[in-house]
């Protein structure tokens, strides 16, 4: 009776709450990458680093509701990068600043079809890295803060290849992106 909500209650909007020690459950594979920008100065703070964190992770725009995710003790929020013809929206610079103000803490994710196996290719991990690090300087997230790549669906065996393949295509088309250099076929 402390007139506080369950943080349960975003479930009916595709929400769920995360506990920073299952963040690797719910997106089963994530590899972390740094993010270059000769941008002046960052849109979005710094994170803080509580010594446990509690955040949701949200498909759609969250700064309609941030306020009531920071009322209900949350540190942080899970949002996406997306491909250009994704039928949902990227995390946007005013998003990133109203979370931000607020002192919320935000994940970037870049996501598309990465429920499919057949979406994984070294092609494919370029272009995704390209499209993350574009998005990432267009957000004004900060040099050197996390984008993660999600593996949504339980990887076995021979599924292992073609994510290898992608993480490979990942790391060249990130250091391209944060070089300058063009994108290259190989």
């Amino acid at each position: 009776a402390t007139g506080r909500r369950p943080v349960g209650m975003f479930r009916g909007n595709g929400a769920r709450t995360l506990k920073v020690k299952t963040l690797a459950l719910c997106l089963p594979l994530l590899v972390l990458v740094g993010c270059t920008n000769g941008d002046p100065g960052p849109i979005a703070q710094l994170p803080r680093v509580p010594a446990r964190s509690q955040g949701v992770d949200l498909a759609t725009d969250a700064g309609r509701v941030a306020p009531y995710i920071k009322s209900n003790g949350l540190d942080f929020v899970a949002r996406y990068y997306r491909t250009p013809g994704s039928r949902w929206p990227a995390l946007s610079a005013n998003e990133a600043r109203e979370l931000s103000a607020l002192g919320l803490n935000v994940v970037a994710v870049f996501e598309s079809h990465s429920h499919r196996r057949d979406y994984f290719s070294y092609a494919r991990g370029y272009w995704d890295a390209l499209q993350a690090v574009q998005q990432a300087k267009a957000v004004g997230q900060p040099p050197g803060s996390a984008i993660y790549f999600a593996v949504d669906f339980d990887a076995r065996g021979a599924d292992i290849v073609p994510i290898d393949q992608y993480l490979r295509g990942l790391t060249n088309g990130l250091a391209a992106a944060g070089s300058g250099e063009r994108a290259s076929r190989r």
